[in-house]
């Protein structure tokens, strides 16, 4: 199973307020729907180049209502595996 889920990315220039957490190098990260900062396009196109056509998992953790941010992360990840 492939497990999608997507963060906000900002080097850690200062500290961030609510929902931001630290990583171990001292960046910071916040659940995003998918389509936040990493590059989702390219990574479902190493997905999908792999040959892999099998069941993929939506995790979302913004701040966003959970039934919102899973169904619009659910329709952009669909969205870009039709464009690609």
């Amino acid at each position: 199973m492939v497990h999608i889920k997507d963060f906000y990315y900002r080097q850690a220039l200062s500290k961030m307020g609510e929902g931001w957490f630290t990583t171990k190098y001292g960046n910071c990260l916040k659940g995003a729907i998918a389509g936040g900062d990493l590059n989702m396009r390219d990574i479902l196109e190493v997905i999908r180049k792999s040959g892999y056509s099998r069941y993929l998992s939506i995790e979302f953790e913004g701040l966003e209502d959970c039934r919102y941010g899973k169904k619009t992360s659910l329709g952009n990840v669909k969205k870009i595996l039709q464009e690609i």
